[in-house]
């Protein structure tokens, strides 16, 4: 991958973030900090976490590839949360050269986790999923823009979106991926 195509992949992924956090929290202030260095995924959660409690929000790498705050914040933070996790993203992102595509059975995996596992997670949560479409569409869009969203409901649902998120992964820690 060339450096242009990589820095391209990073910088869709921050446009994303931002724009998924402007539509929880319209009006949000996003900090655009400088980049500290490319993480490997296997460091990330480490990383992050260690800025994230830079940042003020305590938190542990977890067992999924993330982190977990400790203790959690308080609802009225959680704004504030998120601009702090931001900021470390556009720090710290994933090198984009360890990012690889799914293999079709992954992506299979990763469908019917998303009809038996995911949506009912997202229903329990009160935030219903959008229709999932076919499995060959689901494939076939699943890494581009516009592909099927099963947060597109959560987003609208301000500071418990985080938290449906982190209780409703969109692709379970056993892909590794």
């Amino acid at each position: 991958m060339s450096a242009a195509a990589g820095e391209q992949i990073t910088a869709d992924y921050l446009r994303s973030r931002a724009e998924y956090l402007e539509g929880v929290y319209p009006g949000i202030v996003l900090p655009d900090p400088d980049r500290v260095r490319y993480v490997e995924r296997g460091e990330y959660p480490q990383v992050i976490a260690e800025c994230l409690t830079e940042q003020g929000f305590p938190a542990i790498p977890n067992d999924d590839g993330g982190v977990t705050f400790d203790p959690v914040p308080p609802d009225a933070q959680a704004e504030a949360q998120s601009v702090a996790s931001y900021a470390c993203d556009v720090m710290y992102p994933v090198d984009p050269a360890s990012l690889r595509p799914m293999t079709s059975e992954q992506l299979h995996y990763l469908y019917a986790y998303s009809k038996l596992k995911l949506i009912p997670c997202l229903a329990d949560a009160g935030a219903a999923a959008p229709e999932l479409p076919s499995e060959q569409e689901f494939t076939e869009t699943f890494q581009q823009a516009g592909g099927w969203d099963p947060y597109a409901t959560a987003k609208t649902m301000g500071p418990k979106a985080a938290e449906i998120a982190e209780a409703c992964p969109a692709v379970p820690a056993e892909l590794g991926w």
